[in-house]
């Protein structure tokens, strides 16, 4: 980062909606999955994004469900990419966001895949998860990454 640059991170607002009061509304809970997104921004402007879900996974007991887990899902992590904006630290500084986002949700780990595609076109990407405490497992010509909460 140059000098006078400054970088942040802020939360959608309908994510934030999701996570007032930490619980789900009997519909929110039904459906088993809200969506989240998160901008990076440098010098105020939005230059990254980060989208993902919170996800309930239930069981049915008896006549009804009971919660088994939450957790989130992270689709995807971008940064503009002119190399004037890229390794700031701002797509690492979004992920460790979703952490303190998924932490309010109450769950249990982040998940996500790198797909064959994306591995070939940026093949940083595992390392890039393991410097952020991320578990990886090689997936066909992927990986899939973990980070128990």
């Amino acid at each position: 980062m140059t000098e006078g640059e400054s970088i942040g991170v802020q939360i959608d607002e309908e994510s934030a909606n999701v996570l007032v009061g930490g619980d789900w509304t009997k519909e929110q809970k039904f459906k088993s999955s809200e969506p989240i997104f998160i901008h990076g921004l440098i010098n105020e402007e939005q230059r990254g994004s980060l989208a993902g879900h919170l996800v309930i996974e239930r069981e049915v007991v008896g006549d009804s469900f009971e919660e088994k887990e939450r957790y989130v899902t992270l689709s995807s992590v971008s940064v503009h990419p002119h190399e004037k904006w890229r390794r700031k630290g701002l797509g690492g500084l979004m992920v460790k966001e979703l952490e303190t986002m998924a932490r309010k949700f109450g769950a249990s780990k982040i998940v996500g895949q790198i797909g064959a595609a994306d591995f070939k076109e940026e093949p940083w990407l595992p390392h890039f998860y393991e410097k952020l405490g991320f578990t990886l497992a090689k997936k066909g010509e992927g990986y899939s990454f973990e980070k128990l909460l």
